[in-house]
């Protein structure tokens, strides 16, 4: 049996060995990325764009990369011709006749190989004004030519109050109009494109216009139908700006260990450099792109964010502030704009349970395996090249195991980062970001402040529980326990937890915020300063170093607050479970309290909150821009 895939590709390569551009294939990582991409290869709205997921990956790790490869064609445009509905119309016909102002006018496409007669045309020129007086002469020379261009065979008594009419919409966004156009009277004129683009600039509408589809219009109108004949551009926004990390000779090592060794392919190692090395830049923002409304207004793109590098402990930048350059040896590591060079440890072998728990302030790389009953609190990174075990591990940044955890039932694993491992069995992972795995997950429950990647590999689970706040993304789910796999998108108590406490722990700072305002009020000029006494200007100046303090504590908070807010807001709009291939009968279907199980299996398949509904949708559906967007922007990594 062939697969979806193979046919699929078959499907593309014929379309467009046919339309070159009518189909386009291609890899992107953020929906901006999707939008300039299909825009530009179209020259065309992302609103007027169709797209189709063909499939995610997720290179993940300590430092994680998402990528979507995705099918983008034009919503109006059938494989062969402008509009399905035009295109169709016109397509079915050997001939083409109007009448122009009391002009009878026929068109023979160049393309036509069937044979015409005259019957016919004068048949169909009947039917449209009945009073018309033809040539058979002229009609006959028009047959055999076949020119593409319109050509006079006849007249009829003109009524200029019988044209062709039409009514015009136009989009909230002022970004497409429609018209309808009715059907001309006896003697009127037939509609022709140069009088609808008349009438759409007598309505204002200048920019846009479709000339192309009008043109197929004139020969085949479609009456009493809204049709789309004129499409603004939409504004495109640029790039923010994010630093990138660059390729130092202590990072190509590890990359080449790691190829020759075959570890698993979504590892992305700590980055370790040396003391001296240039290991990151700025990539500044990139300008968007204007657009136009129909009546010609520009529309301005968002504005993109730069950003300002700052150098954390043990980093120096070079003098424009653009690069970062290693003070001491150590690993990488970013948060938001800010890079730091943590301490590092290498464990040569594996680590063994001891007396007292293993604790260091920095990033561990440990060369072995984490064996049983190990104590583990890392406050930085770690990565271990082997497995985990029975351990109870805690790590204050990020976990890439790469190869499994296998937790015998009691491996605890919590991060507050992403955590990556090639497959988990018997045990219990707390991500505070991601959880990526790639072959599978036995017997164990995965919880994920945000998404859960199992979609590489064989991307199985079986007999699991997941919890994530944002989205799952899998590729198959086995239920063969009467418990069966549970795939849950819901907030987690702890986080409404934290935001009471992060909104009483703001009160009360902006309350001490306001009273050392109003204490310093009291000494606002430099004279009143001066005749205070030595002790009492201390304490003033104590008091404003600490409302400064305190401004900046104020912001971060808020900041954060606004973070966890907005994605309880997400569940409910953007929470859905992918599955890649199939999910099995008696699986558990969880979206914001809204549970099922299922009572049949399913293949490729998206779950989603619908009016508090939980519904489920084909994976391979045509998705446009918005949806897409929802699909692709839930995905971060």
């Amino acid at each position: 049996m062939i697969s979806y895939a193979v046919l699929r590709e078959r499907l593309v390569q014929k379309v467009q060995q046919i339309v070159p551009e009518t189909v386009f294939r291609f890899k992107a990582s953020t929906s901006e990325e999707v939008i300039n991409r299909s825009e530009k290869f179209f020259n065309m709205s992302s609103s007027d764009l169709v797209y189709e997921v063909e499939d995610i990956k997720i290179k993940s790790g300590l430092l994680s990369k998402k990528e979507f490869i995705l099918l983008a064609y034009p919503k109006d445009r059938h494989l062969f011709g402008v509009s399905p509905r035009i295109s169709s119309n016109a397509s079915k016909k050997k001939f083409f006749v109007r009448g122009d102002a009391g002009r009878l006018l026929i068109k023979v496409p160049s393309s036509i190989n069937q044979k015409i007669t005259v019957d016919e045309i004068q048949s169909q020129a009947r039917e449209m004004h009945p009073e018309v007086t033809m040539e058979p002469k002229e009609i006959k020379r028009a047959i055999k030519q076949q020119s593409n261009e319109w050509i006079e065979v006849g007249s009829y008594a003109y009524d200029f109050f019988q044209d062709a009419s039409y009514e015009l919409r136009v989009g909230d966004d002022n970004l497409k109009a429609f018209i309808k156009a009715k059907k001309a009277g006896t003697g009127g004129s037939d509609p022709s494109s140069n009088d609808i683009i008349k009438y759409l600039k007598s309505e204002g509408i200048v920019y846009g216009i479709r000339e192309d589809l009008l043109g197929e219009f004139e020969k085949a109108p479609i009456y009493n139908q809204w049709v789309e004949v004129a499409t603004g551009t939409h504004a495109v926004k640029g790039t923010d700006a994010y630093i990138e990390l660059l390729d130092t000779p202590s990072f190509s090592l590890q990359r080449k260990r790691k190829q020759k060794n075959n570890f698993v392919s979504h590892a992305q190692s700590v980055q370790t450099v040396k003391k001296g090395e240039t290991f990151a830049r700025i990539v500044p923002e990139t300008s968007g792109v204007e657009g136009k409304t129909l009546y010609g207004l520009t529309i301005f793109p968002e504005a993109t964010k730069g950003m300002n590098l700052v150098a954390g402990k043990h980093v120096k930048l070079s003098d424009d502030g653009q690069l970062a350059i290693a003070l001491e040896g150590g690993s990488v590591v970013i948060k938001d704009n800010r890079v730091d060079i943590d301490e590092l440890l290498i464990v040569d072998g594996d680590l063994a349970k001891s007396e007292k728990a293993f604790t260091f302030p920095g990033t561990v790389i440990i060369k072995g395996d984490v064996l049983d009953d190990c104590e583990v609190d890392v406050k930085g990174n770690m990565q271990v090249e082997g497995n985990v075990y029975g351990a109870n591990i805690k790590i204050g940044g990020s976990l890439l195991v790469e190869h499994g955890i296998i937790g015998k039932g009691k491996a605890q694993i919590n991060t507050q980062y992403s955590v990556s491992a090639k497959f988990v069995e018997n045990s219990t992972v707390t991500s505070g970001e991601n959880c990526h795995v790639t072959d599978g997950l036995l017997n164990s429950t995965i919880i994920a402040s945000k998404t859960i990647f199992i979609n590489e590999g064989k991307g199985l689970v079986s007999n699991s529980s997941l919890y994530a706040q944002v989205s799952i993304i899998i590729k198959d789910v086995h239920s063969h326990s009467a418990a069966g796999s549970s795939l849950n998108i819901v907030s987690f108590p702890e986080h409404r937890v934290k935001i009471t406490a992060l909104e009483k722990t703001l009160t009360d700072k902006r309350s001490e915020f306001a009273r050392i305002q109003n204490f310093l009020g009291q000494y606002t000029s430099p004279q009143e300063f001066k005749k205070l006494e030595e002790n009492m200007q201390n304490k003033v100046e104590k008091e404003f170093k600490k409302l400064v303090g305190l401004k900046e504590e104020i912001e971060t908070k808020q900041k954060s607050l606004n973070k966890m807010k907005e994605l309880l807001k997400r569940i409910k709009t953007d929470g859905k479970i992918v599955i890649m291939n199939s999910v099995d009968a008696n699986t558990t279907v969880v979206i914001n309290e809204t549970s099922q199980v299922l009572k049949s299996d399913l293949m490729n398949v998206v779950f989603y909150l619908n009016d508090d509904t939980l519904a489920y949708r084909n994976l391979n559906e045509r998705l446009d821009v918005i949806d897409l967007k929802h699909i692709i922007d839930q995905h971060k990594v």
